[in-house]
């Protein structure tokens, strides 16, 4: 077993584990991948399948898992990728798909690109005249061979695109393009901007929703599992989970985090974590910190508070029938039985007043609840 100090210092035993990022399978998603294989499967399946799933929850590879299976039975693909900023360009994303789907159609018939189209999708754009792309797009999709259109991180399209995608009746339109969409999902409904008319997706008729969930304790040691190439140890697994809430990118940004530091070492195949071991802290680019920053105040200022409040645990109790006072402990404070070796000393907080990468980690406990 492992030795540790009481200032948290690995005793020199095992060597550092890495991080291995090469596996592509997804874990815990077979139910959804049958869910979303079925729909694009059928001939009367729906027109429209929206993805939604929290930040960091696994949306894009979901997507591209989905995408290769798509392309094994024969299937063409085109993804469309949204970036933040694309909010600010009324019907950019109709007019991509107007130029992804008219460029797949020549190319399946073997045409020279004649440019109408396109060019009139261009004219639309340019006036905001979106009752002119709801036409052209509704074109597109009717005449275009068959192909699935993968749209990912919908979030951050523009409204005037999404409100054209819901002027389209989907059950009433022949067309082979089925038109997946992958947008996150707020704790919270919204009915105005973008995250707005993203959830108003889910109303169109004809469309189906596919909802990926959080991983479990069993899928998250078994994501750890696979990312360190060994064994986690009962301790390191359920930390892993209580820390991350089962969210797969949060789980790769902690065992990032460790791993630089060389906390988590690997011996006879199998990994382990010290019971003191702080939580890392999040760099400034981080989707985690960068979605807190996005919330602006009060949020950040929640988030500050709770980087404080967290580590120390909840506040004691009074037992109704001996009176006697009794402490809960919060997620994530209880620790794996430490060594003979080591002293016990009281430990102290090292989460920083107002600290904004601290504040991350409470934020997907507190943010994202279970």
């Amino acid at each position: 077993m492992a030795a540790w100090s009481d200032t948290n210092e690995l005793i020199r035993w095992g060597t550092p584990a890495g991080l291995d990022r090469t596996g592509d399978s997804l874990l815990g998603r077979e139910r959804e991948l049958g869910q979303i294989h079925d729909f694009l499967s059928d001939p009367d399946g729906p027109r429209l399948v929206l993805v939604r799933g929290e930040h960091g929850v696994g949306r894009s590879a979901f997507l591209k898992a989905a995408g290769e299976r798509l392309r094994a039975q024969g299937t063409a693909v085109l993804a469309v990728d949204c970036a933040p900023g694309d909010g600010e360009h009324p019907l950019l994303l109709a007019l991509r798909l107007v130029m992804a789907l008219e460029e797949h159609r020549l190319a399946a018939e073997r045409r020279q690109p004649a440019g109408q189209p396109v060019a009139r999708a261009l004219s639309a754009t340019d006036r905001r005249d979106r009752p002119a792309m709801n036409t052209l797009l509704r074109a597109a999709l009717a005449q275009s061979a068959p192909v699935a259109v993968l749209v990912d991180d919908a979030q951050h399209a523009d409204p005037e695109s999404l409100a054209v995608l819901r002027g389209i009746d989907f059950r009433r339109l022949v067309s082979e393009v089925p038109l997946v969409v992958s947008a996150a999902r707020h704790v919270e409904r919204s009915t105005g901007g973008v995250r707005g008319a993203v959830e108003r997706l889910a109303d169109v008729a004809g469309a189906r929703t596919v909802v990926l969930p959080r991983l479990g304790p069993e899928d998250v040691t078994a994501l750890v599992a696979r990312r360190l190439q060994a064994t986690p140890d009962a301790a390191l697994a359920r930390r892993a989970y209580e820390v991350t809430r089962g969210v797969p990118g949060a789980i790769d940004a902690l065992l990032t985090g460790w791993t630089r530091r060389g906390e988590i070492r690997l011996a006879d195949g199998h990994a382990f974590l010290g019971a003191r071991t702080p939580v890392p802290v999040l760099p400034d680019g981080d989707r985690f910190v960068t979605a807190l920053d996005a919330l602006g105040e009060p949020c950040r200022a929640v988030a500050a508070a709770l980087s404080i409040l967290w580590p120390l645990g909840c506040p004691p109790s009074r037992s109704r029938r001996s009176g006697r006072t009794r402490t809960r402990r919060a997620p994530g404070r209880r620790y794996a039985r430490q060594p003979p070796c080591s002293t016990r000393r009281k430990r102290r907080s090292t989460w920083r007043t107002g600290s904004r990468t601290r504040a991350s980690w409470s934020t997907v406990n507190a943010r994202w609840p279970s």
